[in-house]
């Protein structure tokens, strides 16, 4: 029995959306997400099987000149254009962008109210 892993981008987000701290708006940013998920490839002399795993998000946000990010130790959440939230940490920043990362799940909006 052999096993590989796989990591494929499986969606890029772009759009304009709004990050949440305690429930209160910090500040609306431009975002691009790259969400990626992992697969497990198994082979064995019954044939092969591909089983997905973990999705992570890495990303950029960018809010308008004059706006900051919380750096560490606040929760955050980003509202999307379409209704989808996800929770992430920044990671760094440089010239007014902040790279961002999660390994939470993306939700859509609609159900978690």
């Amino acid at each position: 029995m052999s096993e590989r892993r796989v990591r494929r981008t499986i969606a890029v987000l772009d759009g304009v959306g709004t990050v949440m701290s305690a429930g209160q708006s910090v500040t609306d940013v431009r975002y691009h997400l790259n969400v990626s998920q992992e697969s497990v490839i198994v082979r064995n002399p019954s044939g092969t099987r591909e089983m997905p795993g973990a999705r992570e998000v890495h990303g950029t946000l960018m809010p308008p000149p004059g706006q900051t990010l919380p750096m560490s130790g606040v929760p955050l959440t980003l509202l999307m254009e379409d209704g989808g939230e996800i929770d992430f940490a920044v990671t760094s920043m440089s010239a007014g962008e902040y790279q961002i990362a999660s390994s939470g799940e993306l939700r859509d909006a609609q159900q978690t109210l």
